[in-house]
């Protein structure tokens, strides 16, 4: 597994950057936008990579919806000190496609989720 664009999300060595679907914005502090990878990889297997790594870099799970069907998006919510990142995976035909978005959270919301969450 590797890093690359995000420092903090760790990728499978079995995907590759989709350059015609990546768009990264670097700023002071912090880097934001949409980085896209493909590959034959398993749709299930890439949901247990991500929520695995993402715990393992310390981002907190908010949300997990894994589509019924291969032909819809299957989406994976964290967040994480100020920022939040949506990964949604998708199998086509020939390749499956993760885009991990990444942003900053929202002023107050995103900071009460996580306070919420600590104090249960």
């Amino acid at each position: 597994p590797l890093y690359r664009d995000f420092s903090d999300i760790l990728l499978p060595n079995e995907m590759k950057i989709d350059p015609k679907r990546t768009y990264i914005v670097e700023g002071p502090g912090m880097t934001t936008g949409i980085l896209t990878v493909k590959g034959w990889v398993d749709r299930n297997s890439l949901m247990t990579f991500f929520k695995s790594a993402m715990q393992r870099d310390q981002w907190q799970e908010l949300a997990s919806f894994k589509s019924p069907t291969p032909k819809t998006s299957s989406i994976l919510v964290f967040q994480k000190a100020g920022r939040t990142a949506v990964i949604s995976i998708d199998e086509g035909w020939i390749y499956t496609y993760a885009e991990i978005a990444v942003a900053p959270s929202a002023g107050g919301a995103g900071g009460a989720l996580l306070q919420d969450t600590e104090l249960q």
